[in-house]
């Protein structure tokens, strides 16, 4: 099924006019554009297509300065942390508003690191095709379950930044997924305190504000509204506009509601039959999921009164709070669970067999017939 409307000549006025490319704020303020929205379906669900590829422009030769030098952050900035192969990097969330996408090369691997402002997702993916070239990606002007789609020069396929995997062109069809790099939501006060000697990406003056702040307050600030669409929650544990940090598991899907987290500052519990302990970290940005096993013993763990260490009580052990390595006695490294955070209502689109926390019991999915 596909429909077709053009978005029309005062869509393309908007963007001359701003002399920069990004979905406007008349169309996002709306919800519910599905009737006159041309789209595909794909994987069962409409790929909206809103805007042509190209008006949303990547930061394909990104410059940087010293973290000591970046005086054009404050200290409450969200921004993305890549901690790569021994260098550390900072990337604006407010600059990323009007671009999505930076193509990086960072320790010599090629990365891209992306945000979904729709969704409030920034993931970092090693940007290499099936046949090991790297990629060029940037805003493909299409959504899929809400979020960011992605587009690559070379294989001319299109990516969903929900996983990274491909859902069109060439590279899907060799069942390509591009590997997801750890990285860290935070502020700019902490992460300038945890890497002082990071790089910082630079911003450069445009339309948007030169990313002084959200281009997409009056969205973030409209808790009713949920994506450009209004999709309807299959799922309503939470609001859809929490924030959640999520992981996967072979039994199901997680999601932890991110401002309980904070209050809470630390949480144990069972998944899948094994124990793990999850915390938020300083900035209360971000959170870790560890595996609570070591040596083949449970550990009793606490997060310190900074938010930056694990404490075993017993043992006097210790660990990072934020890479799980060992600070203090015998204990190996934790192991962690990829997880990252993201709006509740995206998260659900694609697990919707989720199991959630909102401050009380782990409860399983509630969904609708």
């Amino acid at each position: 099924m596909k429909t077709h409307a053009p978005l029309g000549i005062l869509l393309a006025i908007v963007v001359l006019a701003q002399g920069c490319a990004w979905i406007p704020r008349s169309y996002v303020a709306r919800a519910d554009h599905s009737d006159k929205t041309e789209f595909d379906l794909v994987e069962g669900s409409p790929m909206y297509t809103l805007i042509p590829r190209g008006w949303i422009q990547p930061v394909n030769h990104p410059r940087f300065v010293p973290a000591a030098d970046a005086d054009f952050l404050v200290d409450e900035e969200p921004v993305i942390v890549l901690e790569h192969k021994g260098e550390a990097r900072i990337y604006s969330t407010w600059f990323l508003d009007g671009h999505e996408v930076v193509n990086d090369t960072v320790a010599g691997d090629p990365v891209a690191v992306t945000w979904c402002p729709l969704v409030q997702a920034g993931v970092v993916y090693e940007r290499t095709g099936p046949d090991g070239r790297a990629l060029t990606l940037q805003a493909s002007g299409r959504l899929w379950r809400d979020a960011l789609v992605m587009y690559d020069a070379q294989t001319k396929s299109l990516w969903t930044q929900h996983d990274g995997r491909a859902l069109v062109g060439s590279s899907h069809e060799a069942g390509h997924q591009l590997p997801a790099l750890p990285s860290t939501r935070s502020t700019w006060a902490e992460a300038r305190r945890r890497y002082p000697d990071a790089l910082v990406l630079r911003k450069r003056a445009d339309g948007l504000g030169g990313g002084r702040a959200t281009i997409y307050d009056d969205y973030l600030a409209r808790t009713d509204q949920l994506g450009i669409f209004g999709t309807h929650l299959s799922d309503d544990s939470l609001p859809g506009k929490t924030e959640v940090l999520a992981f996967l598991r072979p039994e199901s899907a997680y999601a932890v509601a991110l401002p309980e987290l904070v209050q809470r500052r630390s949480l144990s519990m069972s998944v899948g039959g094994d124990p793990v302990f999850l915390h938020v970290l300083p900035g209360g940005r971000d959170g870790r999921v560890w595996l609570r096993v070591a040596d083949g013993d449970l550990l009793d763990l606490a997060l310190s009164a900074d938010g930056r260490q694990l404490i075993e009580a017993a043992t006097g052990a210790a660990w990072d709070a934020h890479s799980g390595e060992v600070i203090a006695g015998s204990r190996p490294a934790l192991v962690g669970l990829p997880s990252k955070v993201v709006y509740w209502f995206a998260w659900q689109q694609n697990h919707p067999d989720s199991r959630v926390w909102g401050g009380g019991e782990l409860h399983e999915p509630r969904t609708e017939g």
